[in-house]
This record gives structure tokens, sequence and C-alpha cells, in this order.
């Protein structure tokens, strides 16, 4: 027996397999239009057949385009929808942990629900044991509260009117507790009105017992300030005396008095001299009852009235102890005037505005500073060497603008009394 024929392999239909045959039945109909001899109807008739199959061909031609446009289209689609889907896999991800977490919540809600309905039927029977516990406790108040029913009646059988005498007696032991009640809340009410007024002066008493203190604190240090003033100004301590020797080769003796009433001799006994500080003042006395009065300048030096006496007698010593006594009292009564001498006192006078010249003239008589100048009364600056009526104009200003600027940083000056009337010519100064 011949072995059977094994089918061959269907070859697969391809885009390529279709063309290579259109190709070949071209080929076979243009090599048979070529070989034909025969008639024109005949040529004709194959050249309408190859035709037609050129027509087949482009027709399949774009069947297939139409088709393979198909199908990218539709791979683009799928493309498409890949790429979506690669998109929306996180979000799948996040839904399925969502919808897990929902489920995890749900479920743990519920086993929260089945334990609170487990807590609650556990209650229901805690109340439901109470209620029957109570149930009987009523049961046993019910048979008590009939017992003692009963064993009232007995008792008012017994003994009824006994009984009603106690209630009237009791009635009228609660009348006269309610009397007795107001009465000790009207006496309770009238001992605190009294309380309150006790209170209220009692608080008054303690008011004036302050206001007291507080006054005589205040008029002891009153005390102890005038007492200091008295001491430093009474004119009886520290009574010193002084000698000089006048051309006639007689010796006098003169005595220094403190004054602090202000200025007690006439005004003009001053002549034109102007003194701003003039609330308290000196006097010197001799034996014969001779008296010459000394005020205070602004800048704590000694203005003595005019008398060749008292020329004659005055000295250093005399002046240092007068101006010693005067800064003495200016610390006490003014010591913001007391400050500006001393920083005066400690200012070069290169700190005036003072032009070269008059600047070196005073240097040369020994204005060190500007107390040096500024102590020097308006009228005895004309005395010093090389200072006339110009140049005495100009100092005036020039320590009216240290004054000023001086208050700026430190601050005002006291007010104080001026005694002793200006001189004719009126100067406005800033001291």
């Amino acid at each position: 027996m011949s072995a059977m024929p094994q089918p061959e392999q269907a070859t697969p239909i391809t885009d390529e397999v279709l063309e290579m045959s259109f190709q070949a039945i071209y080929n076979q109909l243009n090599l048979t239009l070529r070989r034909i001899g025969g008639d024109d109807l005949d040529r004709r008739a194959l050249e309408m057949c190859v035709g037609t199959v050129e027509q087949l061909h482009i027709d399949f031609a774009t069947r297939l385009n139409e088709n393979a446009d198909a199908y990218n289209a539709l791979c683009d689609t799928l493309d498409e929808l890949q790429t979506q889907l690669n998109e929306l896999s996180p979000l799948q991800g996040e839904i399925a942990r969502i919808r897990q977490d929902a489920e995890d919540r749900i479920e743990a809600a519920q086993n929260a629900a089945a334990m609170e309905r487990l807590e609650l039927e556990n209650k229901a029977i805690g109340f439901q044991s109470d209620i029957d516990s109570m149930a009987d406790q009523i049961v046993t108040a019910a048979l008590a509260h009939k017992a003692l029913e009963l064993t009232h009646k007995n008792y008012v059988r017994t003994n009824p009117t006994s009984m009603h005498d106690e209630r009237k007696r009791l009635e009228k032991d609660v009348s006269s507790l309610r009397a007795e009640r107001k009465d000790l809340n009207k006496r309770l009410q009238a001992l605190q009105g009294k309380l309150n007024v006790a209170d209220k002066e009692i608080a008054e008493q303690r008011r004036k017992t302050v206001r007291a203190n507080q006054e005589r604190d205040r008029l002891e240090a009153l005390y102890e300030h005038l007492k200091k003033r008295v001491d430093l100004h009474d004119g009886r301590e520290d009574l010193r005396h002084y000698t000089f020797v006048t051309p006639e080769g007689h010796e006098v003796t003169f005595y220094l008095y403190n004054y602090h009433f202000g200025l007690m001799t006439a005004r003009n006994v001053f002549g034109d001299q102007v003194i701003e500080l003039a609330d308290f003042h000196y006097q010197i006395r001799t034996a014969a009852m001779y008296a010459v009065d000394v005020v205070p300048s602004v800048w704590g030096r000694p203005v003595y009235n005019g008398n060749d006496m008292i020329d004659l007698a005055r000295n250093s010593e005399l002046d240092q102890e007068l101006n010693r006594r005067i800064l003495a009292r200016m610390l006490l009564d003014f010591p913001q005037i007391h400050k500006r001498i001393q920083d005066a006192d400690s200012a070069p006078i290169d700190e005036l505005p003072l032009t070269a010249k008059t600047m070196s003239v005073l240097k040369k008589a020994g204005c060190e500073s500007v107390l040096d100048i500024a102590a020097v009364l308006p009228k005895d600056r004309l005395k010093i060497t090389g200072v006339g009526e110009k140049m005495a104009a100009e100092i005036e200003p020039a320590i009216n603008s240290w004054c000023i600027r001086w208050s700026r940083e430190n601050g005002n000056v006291e007010p104080h009394l001026s005694n002793v009337i200006a001189s004719t010519k009126t100067r406005k100064a800033h001291w």
C-alpha cells in the first residue's frame, strides 16, 4: 500500500501574496496579448479583460487601503485606551485602597455597634435587676406602711385625747418659735445696722488717724526744714568778727550777721546796681552801730553797698566767708542756681561766644572760667584793664547765651525774688 499524500500546509494570504498574484495575472495576460495573432476583436476583448483586471486590482488596493486606515485608526484608538488605562491604574489602586478602608471602617463600625448593643443589653439587664429590686423594696415599704397604719389606728383608738392635745401643744410651740425667730431677725438687723455704723465710724477714725499721721509727718519735715534754715540763718550762730585798720591807724571791729527775711534797707542804697537774687541778705555792724548791708548776686558773690569804710574793710577772708554762706543758703533753697554756679566755675571761659580780642583781654585779666567774668557786676566790668563800653556790651549776651544753653541741658533755675531796683539802664537778662 502506498502512503497517503499529506495535505499541503495552506499559505497565509497576505497583501504581498495578493499583489504577486495580480502581477502574475498581468504578466500572463500581457504575454498572451503579445503572442495572440487573431483579429482585432480578440485583441480588444483581451485588452478589456486586462483593463477589468487592472480595475479590479485598483479597487482591491483601494479596499485594502481603506481596511488599513480603519485598522490604523483602531490601533490608535487601542493605544489611547491603553494610555488611559495606564493613567487610571493608580486611580484603580487608590479606589481599591479607599474601598478597602471603607470596608475596614464599616467592619469596625459594625464591631463597635455590636459591642455597644451588647453593652446596652448588659445595662438593660442591670436596669431590669434594679427595677426588680426597687419593686421588692416598694412591696416591703407598702407592707411596712400598712403595719404603721395599723399601729397608728390602734394608738388612736387607745389614746385619742392625748394625741389631740399633743398636736395643739406642738402647734403652739411652732407659733412661739416663729414669733421668736421674727424677733431675733429684727434684733439681728438692728445690731447689723449698728455694726455698719460702727464700721463706718471706725473707718472714718482710721482715715482721720492716717491723715493726722501724714500731717504730723509733714509738719515734722517742715519743722526740720525750718529748723535747718533758722539754725543756719538766725543771725546768732557762728557770729564772727573782723578787724581792720583805717588810714588814720585806728582799729575797727565789725561783726557779720545773717538775715533770711529779705532785704531790709532802702532800695536806693545800692544805687544803679541790679541784683537778681536778694530775698536774703547779710549785715556788717560795728561797735558804733554802723551797719552795711550785703546782698547775694545770682552768681553767689556778695554785693556791698557803696561805702568808703567797707571798701577799706573788704578783704579776701571776708569775701570768702560771705561767698561760703551764700552758697550754703543757695544749696538749701535754690539747688538749680547752686548747680549752675558750680558748672560755671568748672566751665572754661572759652565756652563763651566772644571775639578773639575780648577773650584775650579777659584771660590776661585772670578770668579762666565762665564764673570768673559772670560774677562780676556789669558796672565793675569796665574796671577790668582793656574792657571798654563796646566790649562790656559784648560780654553780657555771651553769658546769657551760655545760661540758655545750660538750661536746655539741665533744666530751668528756680524762680527768685528781686528786692533791689533795676538800674536806669534797662537790661534783659536770662539769669
